[in-house]
């Protein structure tokens, strides 16, 4: 596992924070409003970790959480001449087929209920209290985290019956230990796994800007998806 670099109360609860390389790390946490009814929730963070960048997250018992910890150092890198070049967010959008339509979120909220919000200490998967159910409260005035958030939905990807709360899923990605990885965060059970879902991240491993694909649950789970294996 990484180096355990910091303990300390949160919450109520506890986080342990974990140092696995200078670019990336994990936080544990035994805390009951973001573990979904385990014991604990674990979540793979950028480092140096400013508590927005959360690059994936799990709930699970201590045996769960110890296997999890120790597969992030363990999972072996693809051979050099499988892995993707690190690019920008709208380069593997563009790959992916993205429009240049310009896009508003219009009455999807999904990402207000999928996503972590520090500044209002909001933990992902719990609805956003300044979610209508159709638009943002305080858009206008809304925390940083969320004004610098798109999906790739926003940035062209899909047609118009893609759109987040249509499809029942998120998708952004992000690059963890040089592997670009494509996120799935489900708004509806099994959402992840449907054939749309599945046709839009084979483009992105046809035309290698995607290496591997993370699926989150809407119990917090998070499934790695190995490069070049189907989902």
């Amino acid at each position: 596992m990484g180096d355990l670099v910091a303990t300390r109360k949160r919450n109520g609860g506890t986080q342990w924070i974990y140092r696995f390389s200078n670019t990336y790390g994990a936080s544990v946490v035994d805390t009951p409003a973001h573990t979904n009814g385990k014991p604990f929730a674990l979540a793979v963070i950028r480092w140096p970790w400013d508590g927005l960048t959360v690059l994936g997250t799990m709930c699970g018992g201590p045996a769960e959480i110890k296997l999890a910890l120790s597969s992030i150092k363990a999972r072996p890198a693809p051979p050099p001449e499988q892995r993707v070049q690190a690019v920008s967010d709208q380069s593997v959008w563009d790959a992916m087929g993205a429009t240049t339509v310009a896009r508003q979120c219009g009455s999807c909220t999904l990402c207000c209920t999928t996503m972590g919000i520090a500044e209002i200490d909001k933990p992902e998967r719990q609805r956003c209290p300044n979610d209508s159910g159709e638009y943002c409260r305080i858009y206008e005035s809304r925390p940083p985290s969320c004004r610098s958030f798109t999906c790739a939905w926003i940035r062209g990807v899909g047609t118009d019956d893609d759109r987040p709360d249509k499809l029942g899923v998120v998708l952004t990605t992000y690059t963890l230990r040089g592997r670009q990885t494509l996120h799935v965060s489900e708004g509806r059970p099994g959402a992840g796994y449907q054939p749309r879902v599945k046709e839009i991240t084979k483009l992105g491993r046809r035309a290698r800007v995607i290496d591997h694909v993370a699926v989150v649950g809407v119990d917090g789970k998070l499934h790695l998806q190995q490069e070049g294996a189907d989902f």
